[in-house]
């Protein structure tokens, strides 16, 4: 064990989709932190993110926040990782 934390959402989401898209977002960050660590050790590691809510895997794959105009812009950082390929995003069945 390297580290570990609990994290409780600190925004109040207007619908599931937004609930899961931040969820997939801390996710990502997240990811981020444990890439860079076995970068550092010399392991390289592709990130794949997988969810149950269609709609949020839907939303990360629009570039921009569509209809969701009330979205917060750091929460579309998750688009520009996908569309660069840096990270991979997949619905599954929940």
């Amino acid at each position: 064990l390297l580290q570990h934390w609990s994290l409780n959402q600190a925004t109040i989401a207007q619908s599931t989709c937004e609930a899961e898209l931040a969820a997939l977002n801390t996710g990502a960050v997240e990811m981020k932190l444990v890439q860079t660590l076995c970068f550092e050790i010399g392991v390289d590691v592709s990130l794949r993110m997988c969810s149950d809510s269609l709609s949020a895997v839907k939303v990360s794959m629009k570039l921009g926040c569509g209809r969701m105009r009330h979205l917060d812009v750091k929460r579309l950082w998750l688009h520009k990782e996908r569309k660069q390929k840096r990270i991979s995003i997949e619905d599954i069945s929940g």
